[in-house]
């Protein structure tokens, strides 16, 4: 189990929020997913941290961890509502969904580089 956690925590912070993030740029129910997701890990994440439940990671890695999907969640929140905004430009919604797709590439190459040898 311990082996386990650190990967899944690294998979669901630097792949799950980018993923849902490109989900919501092609589709409007992703908009919810990233939603529902970025809120559970924002609740989940800050009372484990309350109360020291670490699951076995290192208090500094579930941390960073924890910070690292918030600050994903809230930015790809932020680039999917404004995408939904009539008045933003048009070029500020393409700045902002093709930022969204070479963030997700670069967590994925960073969790393959890392997990994949």
């Amino acid at each position: 189990m311990d082996r386990i956690l650190p990967p899944l925590l690294d998979f669901t912070s630097l792949l799950i929020f980018p993923f849902l993030g490109v989900m919501a740029l092609l589709k409007r129910r992703g908009w919810v997913y990233l939603v529902v997701i970025s809120v559970v890990w924002t609740l989940v994440g800050a009372v484990a941290l309350l109360l020291d439940w670490t699951f076995g990671v290192p208090r500094a890695r579930l941390e960073h961890g924890w910070l690292v999907g918030v600050a994903l969640a809230a930015g790809f929140l932020a680039v999917a509502w404004l995408k939904e905004q009539r008045k933003v430009s048009r070029w500020l919604k393409f700045g902002t969904a093709a930022l969204t797709v070479i963030v997700f590439l670069r967590a994925l190459q960073q969790f393959f580089l890392h997990y994949g040898t």
